[in-house]
């Protein structure tokens, strides 16, 4: 499903996305191992410039990390930090039309207030196009995870 947004509206959410982030008290930060983050894709469509946002569960395994689909792919720290954690990773999968995919994944799980939080970049290829995207989410439950990702909105 495609969401269009207009440029500055991405901007004012990033913008308040980041303010409500910086407002969090710190606390210990926790490894993604075990846990699955609600989180939404955010790209730019590479033929029409328009923004397109998808959602999607990460599941994270000792060294595996999945998609709601089953699509997995190796996971490793980058660096590890009391609040932070740093870490990348790769999915190789087919898409709905059998397109190979490949997506090197950058990414910080981060703990502050109740919660621990996600957020990254993808740099994805498929039959020659580059792309750049983005993602952040939150954590939740496994089966809130599924549902979220493998639903329309």
């Amino acid at each position: 499903m495609k969401h269009r947004r207009q440029p500055s509206t991405l901007i004012a959410v990033l913008i308040a996305g980041a303010v409500l982030a910086l407002a969090g008290a710190p606390a210990v930060a926790a490894p993604p191992m075990g846990k699955h983050y609600a989180v939404v894709l955010i790209m730019a469509d590479p033929e029409t410039g328009e923004i397109d946002a998808a959602p999607a569960c990460l599941r994270f395994y000792r060294k595996e990390m999945c998609t709601e689909a089953g699509d997995c792919g190796p996971w490793e720290f980058v660096q590890k930090r009391p609040r932070r954690n740093q870490w990348i990773g790769t999915l190789d999968f087919l898409d709905e039309d059998g397109t190979a995919i490949h997506a090197e994944v950058r990414g910080m799980t981060e703990r502050l207030g109740a919660g621990d939080s996600i957020g990254g970049t993808a740099y994805i290829t498929a039959e020659g196009v580059e792309i750049n995207a983005g993602f952040g989410g939150t954590r939740v439950s496994r089966a809130a995870c599924l549902e979220f990702g493998l639903s329309d909105d």
